[in-house]
């Protein structure tokens, strides 16, 4: 590619010309040009647009439908408050995941289980490379690179670098817990799991993106999540009218995985008092919520 080809990006934009620009050419509404300036300096005018995209004009992609940067920025506030509420959640489901499968393999097949590919059911990833392979030069990896972790000094020291699968399981990223559970056979799986195995998978997949986002402070408000959660039938709602890559399956997802306990019960709480708190702003139809989301997730 030669000087003359190259791809000219779009100039940058002083605060006060970003604030223009929305007024002028996306028609959004400024009702206070000092407040939208305070706005833009908090929040990228590249991430608070994509907050925009249930207000796009369907006759004009550029431009927006009562929609001001107040509404933006007050949907961004709710999506981080929400991504903050379900990090927390995510978090015990991760914890609570690992304790079962350490505790599951240990106790069935030894301490070090983890280092006797016997007990495991390899299968292939990127071509020709074993997926269990790749998961033990991972944790060696990790153990070298965290060596001056006292945990790992004492099991190096004292057990000449042999860890029990309850310690290794806490140097193990949530991807490297779920691809452990992949490994398992089907039965280690039946009986750490019971009847949600078959489902699991995917849902831990599901949890992983959403934990991403929320970790790397991406948006989650009106987005289609790539992995979609396949749910159980149910007398009590219709599955069918629920999107699979939208929030209210993830959620219901999460319920079983929280097993419907008080944990469970402070999240649904904390979850409706947030969606009324911001009820002007918030879309259902954005989170992939129906109107009866709350009976739904009571059930």
């Amino acid at each position: 590619m030669n000087e003359n080809d190259k791809i000219k990006l779009k100039e940058p934009l002083s605060y006060i010309d970003q604030v223009k620009r929305l007024k002028d050419e996306h028609r959004i509404i400024i009702n206070d040009e000092k407040n939208a300036l305070r706005i833009l300096k908090q929040v990228n005018y590249y991430k608070l647009m994509g907050y925009a995209l249930e207000f796009v004009d369907p006759n004009d992609k550029e431009k927006y439908i009562d929609c001001s940067i107040e509404k933006l920025y007050d949907l961004y506030i709710f999506d981080s408050k929400f991504k903050n509420m379900l990090l927390r959640f995510i978090g015990y489901i991760e914890v609570e995941f690992k304790t079962k499968i350490a505790n599951y393999l240990s106790n069935t097949y030894g301490s070090e289980c983890l280092m006797e590919k016997c007990f495991f059911n390899d299968y292939k990833i990127e071509g020709d490379i074993s997926a269990y392979e790749s998961l033990i030069d991972g944790f060696n990896k990790e153990v070298e690179r965290r060596n001056d972790n006292p945990i790992i000094q004492h099991h190096i020291e004292k057990y000449s670098g042999h860890f029990p699968l309850w310690v290794s399981i806490e140097f193990f990223t949530f991807g490297d817990a779920i691809t452990l559970f992949r490994l398992m056979f089907e039965n280690d799986k039946k009986e750490c799991f019971g009847k949600i195995k078959d489902k699991l998978y995917g849902w831990l997949l599901n949890l992983r993106e959403i934990r991403n986002k929320c970790a790397h402070n991406n948006r989650l408000y009106n987005v289609v999540l790539k992995q979609q959660v396949s749910l159980f039938r149910n007398d009590k709602y219709n599955i069918d009218s629920i999107d699979k890559r939208k929030m209210l399956a993830s959620l219901i997802a999460v319920k079983r995985m929280l097993n419907n306990d008080d944990r469970w019960k402070e999240l649904l709480e904390e979850l409706r008092q947030l969606i009324d708190e911001y009820k002007d702003d918030v879309s259902y139809e954005s989170l992939g919520f129906t109107n009866d989301w709350i009976k739904i997730l009571n059930s």
